[in-house]
């Protein structure tokens, strides 16, 4: 064999700095089965707690979810996490932005949100067989 020329394997290996091959990158590790990836999910208090169980990103967690639900899988909900309050600067460059006070911009806010809620009150109520409370 020539000097310069290098077994296949090690040429087809990545190198280091120092010319040394790389080690190995870490094998992808296998895909849960079906009863793995419900027993997590069902057992864990949130969506993070489910992929780090698996060994899996939050989106890959999810879509996971959205496979079992479309097969017919009545998979627990998890409760949505609220988004942090907006901080008062947020609040004044959108109220800047849209030409109106920041008081004005929380008024809107708490408007959409009381909405919000009324929607889903309604939507429990038509779930459980109930007429929606009139306000």
């Amino acid at each position: 064999m020539a000097e310069d020329t290098l077994p296949v394997a090690a040429a087809d290996a990545p190198a280091t700095d120092s010319g040394e091959a790389a080690p190995a990158a870490e094998p992808k590790r296998k895909r849960s089965s079906r009863r793995e990836f419900i027993l997590a999910w069902e057992s864990s208090p949130d969506k993070e707690a489910a992929a780090a169980k698996l060994g899996v990103t939050l989106p890959s967690l999810e879509a996971r979810a959205s496979a079992e639900r479309a097969k017919g899988t009545p998979l627990k909900t998890f409760p949505r996490r609220k988004p942090a309050a907006a901080s008062i600067d947020g609040l004044s460059i959108v109220a800047e932005a849209r030409g109106i006070s920041v008081e004005e911009l929380r008024a809107e806010v708490a408007a959409k949100a009381a909405a919000k809620a009324e929607a889903e009150a309604a939507e429990e109520a038509a779930k459980a067989g109930e007429q929606p409370a009139q306000g």
